[in-house]
């Protein structure tokens, strides 16, 4: 079975969680890496400093990577954030870059954090390219979110940016939440070249009720993979199907994860991102 390349855990899933019970809980859960945003990374700094941030992550024998790269984008936030979207999202590409070399970071996710039609995309394909030219320098990759309430609002759309864009060490990210509320593509995935790599965060949930707040729901309602009725299963048949299968790792901002102890929720994580996966520990 094509199983994928790493287990990462993102922040979303541990995010209340201080940096040392954030690698505890991926530890538990038995991935390979932790990714965290430009503030988290800062946060985590700021306690123990670049060298202490590196050495913890390594002592328990994970890599990093960074979340929520915005700044290649002239406009890094939506109208309206208040100041925790902003505290998240506001850092110019040369400040997360400066982040990737200090903490070696493995791998860049850029998202668009804008308006839906704020920017030009042949704005988007140009600044994209070019982060993923700074990334190239550093021999790591950068995979394109897309988010359907902002300025990449489906897999079509992240797609044409990173086809037009034409940059060796180019990727793609699927949130199956996301892409359960964008449209669920999945004709379009299949189409996707099979050199082009398509990472997955995995989320559960249900499907947005007619007048629902999206971003409220994507913020505080997913669940678990395996626990809601979105449909990970055929996403995962593609994927499996390509000649290439990126890594996964799950996405779950949910007020009832951000309840359980770190061990807890590690092991929650892990277990059902196995399950979904159909893969053990020995798979890996």
């Amino acid at each position: 079975m094509n199983s994928p390349t790493e287990l990462i855990m993102w922040e979303g899933s541990v995010r209340t969680l201080s940096y040392q019970q954030q690698l505890e809980a991926t530890v538990e859960a038995g991935f390979d890496s932790l990714a965290l945003t430009p503030a988290a990374y800062r946060a985590a700094i700021n306690d123990l400093g670049a060298t202490g941030v590196r050495s913890l992550a390594s002592e328990m024998g994970l890599d990093l990577h960074l979340d929520t790269v915005t700044g290649w984008a002239p406009i890094r936030i939506p109208t309206g954030a208040d100041d925790d979207l902003i505290a998240r999202f506001d850092f110019a590409a040369d400040d997360c870059l400066e982040l990737v070399d200090s903490l070696d970071l493995r791998s860049i996710l850029a998202v668009a954090v804008f308006d839906h039609d704020a920017v030009p995309r042949d704005t988007l394909v140009r600044g994209f390219g070019e982060l993923c030219d700074a990334a190239l320098t550093r021999e790591i990759p950068v995979n394109l979110e897309f988010m359907p309430f902002w300025g990449v609002p489906d897999l079509a759309a992240a797609w044409d940016i990173v086809d037009r864009a034409q940059r060796p060490n180019s990727g793609l990210m699927l949130d199956t939440w996301h892409f359960a509320h964008s449209g669920s593509d999945l004709e379009l995935l299949a189409r996707i070249p099979d050199d082009i790599t398509v990472n997955v965060q995995l989320a559960d949930g249900f499907p947005a009720p007619a007048g629902a707040d999206l971003v409220d729901l994507t913020l505080h309602k997913r669940q678990l993979p395996g626990h809601g009725t979105l449909d990970l299963e055929n996403v995962l048949s593609v994927l499996r199907s390509r000649g290439s299968f990126g890594s996964a790792g799950p996405e779950i901002f949910s007020d009832d994860l951000d309840a359980m102890p770190a061990t807890d929720a590690g092991i929650a994580l892990g277990t059902s991102v196995r399950q979904v996966l159909e893969i053990g520990v020995a798979d890996r």
